[in-house]
């Protein structure tokens, strides 16, 4: 179980968005290339998507260095608030970010790994969560969001082909 933070009105919610430090992605990478040793990659396709476009709220978003997608046999996150959100033959998204001056911890270069997903199953339990101190530098600026903020504890995974599993390590290893 891992601990997330808690969307406002988490049970409106159909996506699961995961930020990971470039060289902890690029570890990530190297642990599922381990997972299917010998498997010709599929290759991650290049996204011509443009984020920015189909923007919304009041956050602006970072600058996408790079941006690719591949299919998953299935995504599952479910919360101990009540919340699973799931999909089946899927699209997840890989993106290089760099930091726009209003974005909520980003100091550098970051992989965002993003995921629509079904509506919602359940609602949210909000004594279900913890209340949680966060470094400032956390705090959503620009959304009135202040500590303490509120956190959850869940699960999420992906399943994947296991040339798809091969191309996903493969880009994240070298992004």
């Amino acid at each position: 179980m891992e601990l997330f933070k808690v969307k406002a009105n988490p049970q409106t919610k159909d996506r699961v968005d995961i930020y990971l430090p470039v060289g902890n992605a690029r570890q990530l990478g190297v642990e599922v290339l381990a997972l299917v040793p010998n498997v010709p990659p599929n290759a991650w396709r290049i996204s011509n998507a443009n984020p920015h476009a189909a923007a919304q709220g009041r956050m602006a978003l970072p600058g996408i260095e790079k941006s690719y997608y591949g299919p998953a046999l299935r995504v599952e996150a479910s919360t101990r608030s009540g919340i699973t959100l799931r999909n089946m033959n899927c699209w997840v998204n890989i993106d290089l970010e760099i930091p726009h001056g209003t974005h909520i911890r980003m100091a550098g270069p970051e992989v965002h790994i993003g995921i629509r997903t079904n509506p919602p199953i359940g609602r949210h339990d909000f004594d279900a969560g913890e209340m949680v101190e966060v470094p400032v530098s956390e705090l959503q600026r620009g959304t009135n969001e202040s500590n303490p903020v509120q956190k959850v504890e869940g699960k999420f995974w992906m399943t994947f082909d296991a040339p798809s599993a091969a191309g996903l390590g493969q880009l994240l290893s070298t992004i």
